[in-house]
C-alpha cells in the first residue's frame, strides 16, 4: 500500500487546539482506541459539559483504563441508504471499578503517547461503574 501512496508520507499538521503533532505515515491516522474519563459531567448537577471543537484530550482519564483500549470497527447498514461506522469497546467486570463515566473519545493511538490525536468526543451523564456489570461504548459517526 505505501508503494501506490508513493512512499510513507510524512507531516507536521497543527490541531485546532494549537498543538503540535508530528505524523510518521498514513498509519497514524487510522481510529485504533478508545479512551474514557471522568470529567466530561458538571460535579455538582451531574449534566454534561457541551464538547468544544477545540479539545483534544479526555478532561479526566479512567485511574484504572489511562491509555484506553482497541476498538473493533463495524459497518451497521450498507451503502447507499447507511453512510456509517461504528467504534465499538468495552470495559470489562473487572476494570474502572468505582470510577465515574462521563466522557469518551476516539484516537489514532494509546492515549498518553506523544502524537496522539483525538478525532471524535462524547460527554454524558456519569455512570458509576462497579464488578457487577460491563460497559459496551459504540460510538457511531454518521458521514
Amino acid at each position: 500500500m505505501s508503494r501506490l501512496l508513493g512512499g510513507n508520507p510524512s507531516a507536521t499538521i497543527q490541531t485546532n487546539g494549537g498543538r503540535t503533532v508530528n505524523i510518521s505515515g498514513v498509519g497514524d491516522l487510522f481510529i485504533s482506541t478508545m479512551v474514557w474519563g471522568s470529567g466530561g459531567h458538571n460535579p455538582t448537577s451531574g449534566t454534561p459539559l457541551v464538547v468544544s471543537p477545540t479539545e483534544e484530550t479526555i478532561a479526566v482519564p479512567l485511574t484504572g483504563l489511562p491509555n484506553g483500549k482497541p476498538v473493533t470497527v463495524n459497518y451497521p447498514g450498507t451503502p447507499p441508504g447507511d453512510k456509517s461506522i461504528e467504534f465499538i469497546a468495552e470495559i470489562d467486570f473487572s476494570e474502572a471499578n468505582g470510577e465515574n463515566i462521563s466522557e469518551e473519545g476516539l484516537f489514532n493511538q494509546l492515549y498518553g503517547t506523544t502524537n496522539e490525536l483525538m478525532f471524535a468526543k462524547k460527554n454524558f451523564s456519569p455512570i458509576l461503574k462497579n464488578n457487577s456489570f460491563r460497559l459496551e461504548f459504540r460510538h457511531r459517526i454518521i458521514f
